[in-house]
């Protein structure tokens, strides 16, 4: 059991503010001898446990610095690849993702799925996400972000066996073979266009990014109508364009910054509900926009409109 020996907190000074105890301290008792294995596992599982943490409270934390004591013996072991940015003083629990009066309930019951999820490792590359927008330029954040809803989204693809059509692998070279046979009898491509062709054969067998998406938004009853589109429709310059862009070393024009920074808080709400959704918590019982207000549409409307006018000149 890990049990916290002190606390922080601002202390007014006057005219000046100071931190006190700018670091919590928690202890973990063991009662029989342990190994390196044994302190790689139990750091491990405090490193995963603070990722939570970090999520609902929306401010990174991080295991630091360990000491490890025991008779006629103590070793003290620097993190040196952790690290967490200041915390700020404005930083309260109406920062929190979770309401703080139901944050340790909300802890307990996400630690016991984490526990038992066969895919943890994408969760929390996922979840690391969350750290401080401000150590990022505004490209680097949207595509972190974004690129955090896929990772999850192939969580619930693993989990649900929604990575492929075809599951039979022998009926799958069935029709592959078949498929091979058609491009090959084309006379008018040349043996260059034929080689590209069956090249591509590969990934037929592959459920779209877009209908995966679609189908675990309804399977969680996620609404995301009141949200900028993720994906291409009626004409709307989707998120997904954006992300497209930039990969593809397109730079964001100056006059589409503004709208910009609405597609960045578009895509978090998108990371913080498919977060929520995996963890089977209330939507009522955080602190996240579900749905956002009627000004928040109309303002990504409006930035989604200003791309599809720029982008297409």
């Amino acid at each position: 059991m890990l049990e916290y020996k002190n606390y922080y907190k601002w202390v007014n000074c006057g005219s000046s503010s100071w931190r006190k105890d700018p670091e919590l301290v928690g202890e973990v008792v063991l009662q029989n001898e342990f190994s390196d294995e044994d302190l790689r596992d139990l750091t491990r599982k405090l490193d995963d446990f603070l990722l939570l943490v970090s999520w609902a409270e929306g401010a990174s934390c991080a295991l630091l610095q360990i000491v490890v004591q025991a008779d006629n013996y103590t070793e003290e072991i620097y993190r040196l690849d952790r690290g967490i940015p200041e915390v700020s003083k404005q930083h309260s629990f109406h920062n929190f993702l979770v309401d703080y009066q139901d944050i340790s309930e909300f802890l307990s019951h996400a630690w016991k799925l984490w526990d038992k999820w066969e895919h943890k490792g994408l969760v929390r590359t996922a979840l690391l996400a969350n750290g401080n927008s401000g150590d990022f330029t505004m490209e680097a954040e949207f595509l972190r972000l974004f690129s955090s809803v896929e990772t999850l989204l192939l969580v619930y693809r693993m989990e649900n066996s929604k990575e492929f059509i075809i599951q039979d692998r022998s009926n799958l070279n069935v029709l592959k073979r078949e498929i091979k046979k058609v491009i090959k009898s084309q006379a008018q491509l040349s043996a260059e266009d034929i080689g590209l062709l069956c090249e591509n054969i590969g990934g037929i067998n592959r459920v779209s990014l877009k209908h995966a998406f679609q189908i675990m938004v309804r399977d969680k009853g996620l609404q995301t109508s009141d949200l900028w589109p993720f994906y291409d429709t009626a004409g709307v310059y989707s998120l997904t364009k954006i992300r497209n862009s930039l990969v593809h070393g397109y730079g964001m024009r100056d006059e589409l910054y503004d709208s910009f920074a609405v597609a960045i808080d578009n895509i978090r709400h998108y990371y913080n509900r498919v977060v929520i959704a995996l963890f089977r918590w209330e939507f009522k019982r955080t602190r996240i926009p579900y749905p956002v207000s009627p000004s928040e549409i109309k303002k990504w409307q409006q930035a989604a409109a200003k791309f599809t006018s720029i982008e297409s000149k």
